[in-house]
């Protein structure tokens, strides 16, 4: 990541911004030598608030991890079986549905 100063961030702050947003640049942009602030696009800001998120959050942490191992134990359907699946589950509660009415 290019470190810029302060100066040189405020007097080219478009040519900033448009790398930023345009090829993904991130800037840490430094005052009096010591690093202060990241200039980066918002959608790559986004993202890793996205991403501190999901990893924050300790049951879907848990499921993915889950997950992986299901897969590499081979405890996977493909989307067609998993598309007769929920089939047969819709079907199933909309007869319960029927019969309760």
């Amino acid at each position: 990541m290019p470190t810029i100063n302060l100066t040189e961030a405020k007097t080219r702050l478009t040519k900033y911004i448009n790398e930023a947003q345009n090829l993904g640049e991130q800037f840490l942009i430094s005052r009096n030598g010591r690093p202060v602030a990241v200039l980066m696009s918002y959608e790559e800001y986004d993202s890793l608030l996205e991403t501190l998120d999901v990893l924050s959050d300790e049951q879907l942490m848990a499921d993915i991890k889950a997950g992986e191992e299901d897969i590499k134990a081979g405890r996977v359907i493909d989307h067609e079986e998993l598309l007769r699946e929920l089939e047969a589950e819709a079907q199933q509660e909309s007869g319960k549905a029927a019969k309760g009415a």
